[in-house]
């Protein structure tokens, strides 16, 4: 990689020499801002972060502001190796007694600056190029960055240095020494003198532990690894009590507590209020509208399955409810990971909601109650959010040896936040085993997938995971094994887990609906229903915030709004202690709430309408000209009144996109961006590639995306050009014609549209609004003084010879003598007239979207002239000899083949808005330039 010089610090020549000195050829680095972007994107194409260019730019983004100073940092020495200093007096206060503690051989070497007030900072880092740690430490700023919107190198470094060594936190100088490792702490004076002290200079000879000077190692295994940590100790020894983990379902089917109250606890009082309670979104609105529903009574002993309601299967019987199978509901135990100061607030709302419906409930804590029931479990380490995979691997051992593993058949596991609707969770676990095996003896692991920034497919551990008791055997035959990682301190035991049982064989369940909705869920229901990804600048190809969210689903796509959220959703994350006690109410308690009941789930899902266009009064003449406004609207009706199918309309909720191809290696971030993301909520999506230069290898498979139907990829080779590709397709697509909206789109938008009279792009929802209301929606508009109407006497006899050719294109390609003109053309080539008005529309920029029902009105126009015409066209600009005249002349034509005329009232009223008229000189020529 050719890197640009390191940049040198040259602000404090004396203390560079001392380092230079302790650290001969090592230079001292800055985090000079063009180097490091420069540096930042090739790193991270090297490592191969993620594939899309969308991606390595939110990173570079990310330099521009304070935080990537701190990413800066690491890169620069990843890159060069050397010193970095960030200046100031802290160096002075204990700098010497570092040097006193580096020697010669000393690879890794970190000053961190801690104070209550103000933090943690980096203040010394350095290493040899190319150091596995500080890679690490940048691969750990960048996932804090995009999941958590801030990052900081000292923290960054530290954890490196903890996992490279396999050290746990605080870091313990005499474990570290007989590694090998040093270090050597900084903070303030005020903190770190006594009045017996003889001054700051007491810091150099007694350095606290908080900044690390470290020699590197190989990094020993996992299995070899000396565990000399303060394992967790619970108070009291868990072993000597047998908590009874049927006690609340007891409780449940009995419908009284020990106490002989009512279980559980009414609350109908919930059943009105809004909003719910500690809450910042409207979850009252998002069960209603996504009709997310319960499928069962909390007691009951049977579930109704679907087995055909998961992804890849038809989408359209997802909610069909006639031929429900009726079997054996499984046998559940959920279990929830928490802490002693939680018990009276998340854990009382949980064991008095939704734990009854699981036929085992435990919680693992740091205090033992065995009326919850919950107990305090050991594990390695201390009891920190950092070291919560020691406490989750603790659990399933737990699980295991004391023999809960037998008596049940899945076990979901989570935090104190999640919220299950534990008969749905039953239904569709239920429907898993019918249609791929039991879970005794077939493997799953199932919950609401992710894939992060480096690669890693995992289960997210906010709403909790479920696995199979064959999985559980499974995990523990291993769990003491390296590829299981037995002694690592990570808050991430969701990505260990997953990798620990991939390893295993055992993959990852897609657990969407057919209609691609999710069940699991990392947010609660209104912040489900409310999201969409952070948008972007106009034009700008950089996000304006880093949105992980979006980038952890891209493989699979989303669905947005209402169709966020399965009906049969099973589980829900960040939901606070209020309004869990709040959804229970309305999913199990609210029976007179109609929007939760099952007669009106189904009633909506059965209804089945009628749609017509209807012609209204066009107010707005302006927007009308300016291809913004629609003459018609969607009329539709009940299947009752009109007394005639669904089939028999015109209404659609699909979207077939046209693409022509022939640009390998431009990337498709654009399609996911500038068109799957804008398509309506609940609409449908065809994808057809219509592949002109034989790079149909390079096309993903777009069907990982929630909302596609099937991706088509037609080659034709290069026998014509985008107009021809659009031509044949029509052809294609008329034999077999069904409702849709049909998007044309070019396969990137051109940068440099330089004409005057153009005013940017449409974007993909308002081409599909107007397209849906039976008018001609184009990718690009007219400048804000023009209308998209051009006068057809001067729009006809365009001559293309007498306006500048395309650079790169020779005459002999460019053939402007074959046709006199366009009207020509279309006389010649055709044997077609636009029809009878004076101004016809003009689409500049290959991407607009019709009707389906546009183009079989065209073919039957005239006695079915229209057909021949399209014929005629596909042969015309085919390259069995050259035809970049004609792409031009039809790129001019697409909206008069398939825009509606306009009345007489309306051409007498564009006349008389004339302002005047684009001379036959000039690209746009004919069109009106009008006056507002």
């Amino acid at each position: 990689i050719m890197i640009p010089p390191p940049p040198f610090d040259s602000n404090n020549d004396a203390l560079s020499n001392k380092l230079k000195a302790n650290f001969p050829g090592w230079d001292v680095v800055t985090s000079d801002p063009s180097s490091c972007r420069h540096n930042t994107r090739e790193i991270m194409r090297e490592w191969n972060v993620d594939s899309s260019r969308e991606t390595i730019l939110r990173y570079i983004a990310l330099v521009e502001d304070s935080m990537g100073r701190e990413l800066c940092i690491l890169v620069q020495l990843y890159v060069y190796g050397g010193i970095f200093y960030s200046g100031g007096d802290d160096f002075e206060l204990s700098g010497k007694g570092l040097l006193q503690k580096v020697t010669r051989d000393t690879e890794v070497l970190s000053m961190v600056f801690r104070d209550d007030r103000s933090g943690m900072d980096q203040v010394l880092l350095g290493a040899p190029a190319g150091h596995p740690v500080i890679r690490r430490a940048i691969e750990i700023i960048i996932d804090l960055f995009l999941s958590l919107g801030k990052g900081n190198a000292a923290a960054s470094t530290i954890m490196a240095i903890e996992e490279f060594y396999n050290e746990p936190a605080p870091l313990n100088a005499t474990r570290l020494a007989s590694k090998g490792v040093y270090f050597l702490s900084i903070s303030p004076p005020e903190d770190t003198t006594t009045e017996n002290s003889n001054g700051p200079e007491s810091v150099n000879e007694n350095p606290m532990p908080n900044s690390i000077v470290a020699k590197a190692k190989p990094k020993q295994s996992a299995a070899k690894a000396e565990q000399r940590a303060a394992d967790f100790e619970p108070d009291i020894d868990e072993e000597s009590l047998t908590p009874n983990v049927t006690m609340i379902r007891t409780m449940l089917v009995n419908g009284r507590d020990d106490d002989g109250n009512e279980f559980p606890p009414p609350m109908t009082d919930l059943c009105h209020a809004h909003p719910v309670e500690g809450s910042d979104h409207d979850y009252v609105k998002a069960l209603r509208e996504a009709t997310i529903h319960t499928t069962g009574s909390l007691n009951s002993t049977t579930v109704k399955i679907a087995p055909w309601n998961h992804y890849g299967k038809d989408k359209h019987f997802a909610e069909k409810t006639d031929s429900l199978i009726e079997v054996p509901a499984p046998r559940l135990m959920c279990l929830v990971y928490t802490v002693r100061e939680s018990h009276n607030d998340k854990i009382d709302a949980i064991r008095n909601t939704w734990a009854g419906g699981c036929d085992g409930f435990l919680v693992f804590s740091t205090t033992t109650d065995l009326t919850i029931p919950a107990i305090a479990i050991r594990h390695k380490g201390p009891e920190v959010y950092e070291n919560m995979w020691q406490k989750v691997r603790s659990i399933w051992k737990y699980v295991g040896e004391h023999h809960l593993m037998e008596e049940y058949e899945w076990f979901h596991l989570g935090g104190d936040d999640m919220f299950i609707i534990p008969n749905n969770l039953k239904t569709y676990l239920a429907s898993l085993a019918y249609t791929h095996g039991s879970p005794r003896t077939t493997p799953y692991f199932v919950g609401r997938r992710f894939k992060d920034l480096w690669h890693n497919h995992f289960n997210t551990g906010g709403p909790g995971y479920t696995m199979s008791q064959a999985t559980l055997r499974k995990l523990l035959h291993n769990i003491e094994a390296d590829q299981c990682s037995p002694n690592l301190k990570t808050p991430k035991e969701d990505v260990t887990i997953s990798q620990c049982l991939t390893s295993l064989g055992v993959h990852l369940t897609d657990t969407r609906d057919a209609k691609g909705r999710e069940r699991y869920h990392h947010f609660d229901p209104g912040w489900m229903m409310d999201y969409t990804p952070r948008k972007r600048d106009v034009g700008s190809q950089i996000p304006q915030e880093s949105d992980w969210y979006e980038l952890y689903n891209r493989e699979w796509g989303m669905l947005f709004g209402a169709d966020c959220c399965a009906p049969d959703s099973v589980s829900f994350h960040y939901v606070p202690a209020g309004a869990i006690r709040h959804m229970h109410a309305l999913l199990h308690q609210c029976q007179s709430n109609e929007a939760f009941s099952r007669s009106t789930i189904e009633a909506k899902a059965q209804t089945q309408t009628y749609c017509r266009w209807e012609p209204v009064q066009q107010s707005n003449t302006t927007a009308l000209f300016r291809g913004d406004a629609s003459r018609y609207r969607t009329k539709c009706n009940s299947i009752d009144e009109e007394g005639v199918s669904r089939s028999a309309s015109i209404y659609t909720e699909r979207v077939e996109v046209v693409i022509s191809y022939c640009r390998p290696g431009t990337g498709f971030d654009w399609i996911y961006y500038d068109i799957l993301l804008q398509v309506p909520k609940g609409w449908n999506v065809v994808l057809t590639f219509i592949s002109r230069c034989s790079g149909e290898k390079s096309i993903p498979d777009f069907r990982e995306y929630a909302n596609i139907d099937k991706v088509n990829v037609i080659n034709i080779g290069n026998s014509g050009g985008q107009e021809y590709s659009y031509a044949k397709f029509i052809n294609e697509f008329m034999k077999n014609p069904s409702p849709a909206v049909i998007l044309f789109a070019k396969e990137r938008k051109p940068i440099d549209f330089n004409w005057n009279n153009l005013g940017g792009y449409r974007n993909t929802s308002e081409m599909i609004d107007i397209a849906s209301n039976y008018e001609f929606g184009c990718g690009i508009k007219p400048g804000p003084k023009h209308s998209w109407y051009h006068d057809k006497q001067t729009l006809h006899g365009v001559f293309l010879k007498e306006w500048k050719q395309p650079a790169k294109a020779a005459k002999s390609i460019f053939n402007t003598e074959k046709y006199e003109h366009l009207q020509d053309f279309h006389h010649r080539a055709l044997n077609y007239s636009f029809p009878p008005p004076k101004y016809t529309p003009v689409c500049y920029g290959g991407s607009f979207a019709i009707h389906s029902q546009k183009i079989v009105d065209f073919f039957r126009s005239d006695g079915s002239k229209g057909k021949g015409v399209m014929e005629r066209l596909e042969h015309t600009l085919s390259r069995s000899g050259q035809a970049i005249i004609e792409e031009l002349f039809v790129e001019r034509s697409w909206a008069g083949f398939f825009s509606e005329p306009l009345s007489a009232v309306q051409e007498s009223k564009l006349a008389s808005d004339i302002k005047e008229i684009v001379p036959s000189s000039k690209p746009t020529a004919g069109q009106i330039k009008i006056m507002f």
